[in-house]
Formats: C-alpha cells, sequence, structure tokens
C-alpha cells in the first residue's frame, strides 16, 4: 500500500517469515530465510494502477517499461488458473488414491477444454448477432459449467450428439 501510494515506479523490498512461520521452521529443521521481490508499478489504460511483484530484480536486464506488456500476456493464463482453480475446482478430488485423482484431474482438464471449444464457438456468434447493440454481450461462464456438468455424459452417449451441443449454444 505504501509503495501504490509513492512516487515511486519500482522498487526490491524484502519479505520475512513471522515468528510463528520461523518457530514452525525450526521444528521441521528448516532455515528461514528472507525472500527479496521487486514490486513494480503499472498503470493501466483506465488509470487503475496495479502492483506487480515478480522475482526478476535485475532491472537493467528487465526494465519496468517491458513489464505491462508481458503482465498483457500473461492475461488469459492467469484466467485459466482462476477457471481450473475456482470454477471447474480442479483441487478437489473425489478420492485420495493416485488412480482417482488423475482420474478427477484429466476430467476438470477435459470438461475444461470442452467448455472453451464450445465457449469460443457461441462467442463468435454471438458478437455476430450483437454487434449493433450498445451494451457488448458476454457468456455466463458459471451457468455454461453448470449445463456443461449436467449433459457432459450424455454427449457421448447421444446418438444424436448435435442436439445436446445445440442444448449447450443455447
Amino acid at each position: 500500500d505504501a509503495f501504490r501510494a509513492s512516487s515511486r515506479t519500482e522498487e526490491i523490498i524484502t519479505i520475512q517469515p513471522s515468528d510463528y512461520i520461523k518457530k514452525r521452521l525450526k521444528e521441521l529443521g528448516i532455515t528461514p530465510y528472507f525472500l527479496s521481490i521487486r514490486l513494480i508499478k503499472v498503470i493501466l489504460e483506465d488509470g487503475e494502477i496495479e502492483v506487480l511483484a515478480t522475482s526478476i530484480l535485475d532491472s537493467d536486464k528487465f526494465p519496468e517499461s517491458d513489464f505491462k506488456e508481458i503482465y498483457h500476456l500473461r492475461w488469459n493464463s492467469e484466467t485459466d488458473y482462476n477457471t481450473s482453480k475456482n470454477k471447474l475446482e480442479i483441487e478437489n478430488f473425489s478420492g485420495i488414491s493416485p488412480t482417482v485423482i488423475k482420474q478427477d484431474f484429466y476430467a476438470c482438464i477435459f470438461i475444461g477444454n470442452v467448455l472453451s471449444l464450445i465457449q469460443e464457438y457461441v462467442h463468435e456468434q454471438l458478437k455476430e448477432k450483437t454487434s449493433h447493440l450498445k451494451y457488448k454481450y458476454k457468456i455466463n461462464k458459471n451457468l455454461s459449467l453448470s449445463y456443461l456438468k449436467d449433459e457432459i455424459v450424455r454427449l457421448f452417449l447421444e446418438e444424436e450428439p448435435d442436439r445436446i451441443i445445440e442444448k449447450l449454444k443455447r
């Protein structure tokens, strides 16, 4: 917060573990250590200030001016992590054996991929259909996932899967 409010655009800070964490680390035979990170202030087009934290400390090799573009390039990956963790619940396993964990993990990846394919297809159609309107329409990803989870098995058992795909697109 102090960095965000300051006029500085970058700063290297050192983070140290709390006393509780230091104690736990010592109990585990691990020497507590400090972590240096570089804070970089990025001002977005709308004027919002984002503070990025990175372990890349070399500002000569990696100037702060590069980070806005790098941050932008990573955005899709970051939103995919959010979808995987919070919507698909990729870490929520139905059992504890390695086989069950692998099955749950790959099922989440599969459902995420099917969802992305359908959403990408529908997104293009939606853009065309609504291009003349004042507001941009977006697909509700939570509802899409809910509908897909209800239909995913039927999609592969159905003699006419196009009927299920059309239902999911709607």
